[in-house]
């Protein structure tokens, strides 16, 4: 965890500060015995000014989340060693590195940290250098102990920012120190090789040491250019790095929160967002930093989109707005990243860091950030892709699944009736005569029965079929909600007559839909509700506002889990579907009416009822009655109470078996 990390970088930074300071001791005790004296103030000041000078132009290597400074100190050691005393060698290198400490405001534990370092490397190199030189003056003997020296200054610098660099980030000791050996031992050299020229000029005179000059500036130069060779090889290594981490990711906003830490590694950044546009053209945000990964607010959001403008393809460096001064308060720059133009996806990247001038033209950082964006974009589109591709599957198979249990559930509802049918039929014949006229009629009866149970059954199936393909054919009427209202309860068979109760209907309603096809929709709910809600009243709602209608049909039964009241309205949904359910069905009743509904331009909704049960209500747009003509009018009277023709066909469906109706609406 990020809290635990800077404990354990605290503790490991508290630990060399107390090595240091032991070595300094220890050392001071052997050095006290050379005789050095104090140098003059000009020197003192001359030599803690190279070393705050040289200090100042530092050599950065980037790794994952911090970054390593290289100088050429070693070069003004080297020269120390021949006109300082190991003590005060130390002394004027832990002068030079206050300076750049107070100016960049370090934190106090790092600036303890540094002057440590310096101090205990400074003496460690000087009495290195006094041991091995025993009080040769310049010449060719003196190079081999300066250049010893000068490694003992590397080694004592680069080990302690080794173990707080492998603390930091979490990696080990050896790889990161492998990582650091080449530049370091590249300064050193270089460092030493200088010195060593500027102090034999200076011992033939202080002004031939300015021929050094250029030779000083061009090493500088050229190993600035070497380290940064060597940064972009660790930049493009992290950037592969990165890249394969995020292809195995398959959660939209995992990409976006892996995006967004990878690119503030990449970049040795304090924080980072990456936001993507998604299907519905909203952009929405990840936040990387130390402390983990969170959501983006969408102001940061827009202040991100404009600062990225319409540069596809590219990164711009620019200052970081106010707004984001508490999401990084010690960044200075913010660097931005747009996906190309014409990408899978539109992705943008902004890190926040420390800047150091010019860095991200001559260091490439931009275009590793614009790569890396590029990369993420795909990777993006690539989710998406993999995520519908899922969801089809999971639906395939859901269907596939629903259908299985179709066909069972089909086939045991064709062969109950059927069983019965051919049962009543082959009585007759193998009796014939022996059957008494109540007996035949009785069987007769029954074989009718179930006769029309299989037919209605299978026109369930074929209004599915039509439904789905939609060939449903409709009459369009305007219909007078009272009178609707007088058939539903005129078509009402006797088991559920006495349990239903129609409330006040308002008498100047009307909507335009298909009386048959409306009829059939709320006979089935009211069937549904007398099926699973087998106790209590079942209540008709009829009311109205100025621009809809709604039929509402009330029980109170065990009612429907919140999470299914939409798939109820799905093919093939019993949500009870064990072989020993209490009732039965083929899980296509309620999907016939939302079906239907839609074709009729009204709406088919499933609410809970208050104290339990559930609520079915159709909206459909209402019309003003002044609109009806005769032929409506006529229409709109009350039904015959015959059950013969097409406007009884609702009463035959009430009038079906109970387990052929609607499938479990209500049931929990």
């Amino acid at each position: 965890m990020p809290g635990s990390r800077e404990r354990r970088v605290r503790w490991t930074a508290l630990a060399i500060i107390a090595a240091n300071v032991a070595l300094v001791v220890a050392l001071s005790l052997f050095v006290r015995s050379v005789h050095h004296g104090p140098p003059s103030l000009m020197r003192f000041f001359v030599f803690a000014s190279a070393f705050a000078l040289v200090g100042a132009m530092p050599m950065r290597l980037d790794f994952s989340e911090h970054h390593v400074s290289f100088t050429l100190t070693d070069a003004v050691v080297v020269i120390g060693f021949f006109y300082l005393g190991p003590l005060w060698l130390a002394l004027t290198a832990t002068a030079g590195e206050l300076a750049p400490c107070v100016m960049k405001r370090l934190p106090p534990l790092k600036s303890v940290f540094n002057l440590s370092s310096r101090a205990a490397g400074g003496i460690t190199a000087g009495a290195t250098f006094v041991a091995l030189n025993a009080g040769r003056g310049l010449g060719p003997a003196s190079w081999f102990p300066a250049i010893a020296g000068a490694i003992c200054w590397g080694v004592l610098n680069i080990l302690p920012v080794a173990a707080i660099l492998a603390t930091a980030e979490e990696r080990r000791y050896e790889q990161t120190l492998s990582r650091l050996i080449p530049t370091t031992a590249a300064t050193t050299l270089l460092g030493a090789s200088l010195g060593l020229l500027v102090a034999e000029l200076l011992r033939d005179g202080a002004l031939y040491a300015i021929l050094a000059l250029p030779v000083v500036l061009g090493v500088w130069l050229t190993n600035r250019d070497a380290t940064h060779q060597r940064d972009e090889h660790l930049r493009v290594g992290r950037l592969y790095e990165a890249t394969a981490r995020t292809a195995a990711i398959h959660s939209h906003l995992d990409i976006l929160a892996v995006v967004a830490n990878e690119a503030r590694s990449l970049l040795t950044g304090t924080a980072a967002i990456c936001c993507i546009r998604d299907e519905t053209g909203r952009w929405t945000g990840r936040t990387s930093r130390s402390t983990g990964t969170g959501g983006t607010r969408s102001s940061d959001v827009e202040s991100i989109l404009n600062c990225a403008g319409h540069d596809y393809g590219n990164a711009k460096s620019v200052a970081v707005p106010e707004l984001f001064r508490g999401l990084a308060p010690d960044a200075d720059e913010l660097v931005v990243a747009r996906s190309p133009q014409g990408s899978p996806a539109e992705l943008i990247v902004a890190v926040f860091r420390s800047s150091a001038d010019g860095r991200v033209t001559a260091s490439g950082l931009g275009e590793t950030l614009s790569a890396f964006a590029a990369h993420g974009a795909v990777i993006a589109s690539n989710v998406r892709l993999l995520s519908k591709v899922e969801q089809s599957l999971a639906s395939q198979l859901e269907a596939n699944k629903r259908k299985d249990e179709f066909v069972a559930t089909v086939s045991h509802e064709l062969r109950t009736p059927l069983t019965v049918l051919l049962g009543a039929a082959q009585t007759l014949l193998r009796l014939d005569d022996r059957v008494s006229p109540g007996e035949r009629d009785r069987l007769l009866h029954t074989a009718v029965k179930q006769g029309q149970r299989l037919q209605l059954l299978i026109e369930d199936v074929l209004l599915v079929a039509a439904a789905e393909h939609g060939n449903l054919a409709t009459e369009m009427t305007t219909v007078i909600a009272a009178r609707f209202a007088e058939d539903l309860l005129a078509d009402l068979p006797d088991d559920l007559r006495l349990r239903v109760h129609l409330g006040n209907t308002p008498v100047d309603a009307a909507f335009v839909s298909d009386r048959h096809r409306l009829h059939q929709i709320v006979m089935n709910l009211v069937g549904n509700a007398g099926k699973y809600a087998p106790e209590g009243p079942i209540e008709i709602v009829i009311s109205s506002s100025d621009d809809e209608v709604s039929i509402g049909v009330v029980d109170h039964g065990p009612g429907i889990p919140a999470s299914d009241r939409e798939r109820v309205f799905d093919r093939f949904i019993q949500l009870d579907q064990t072989s020993t359910r209490s009732q039965g069905g083929t899980g296509l009743g309620l999907f016939i009416c939302r079906k239907l509904a839609s074709q009729l331009g009204a709406a088919l909704e499933l609410r809970a009822t208050d104290g339990g049960g559930c609520t079915f209500t159709v909206t459909l747009p209402r019309v003003s009655l002044r609109r009806l003509n005769d032929q409506e009018l006529a229409e709109n009277r009350p039904s015959p109470t015959s059950t013969d023709g097409l406007l009884r066909r609702p009463n035959e469906l009430m009038r079906r078996p109970a387990s052929v109706l609607a499938p479990a609406a209500s049931q929990p």
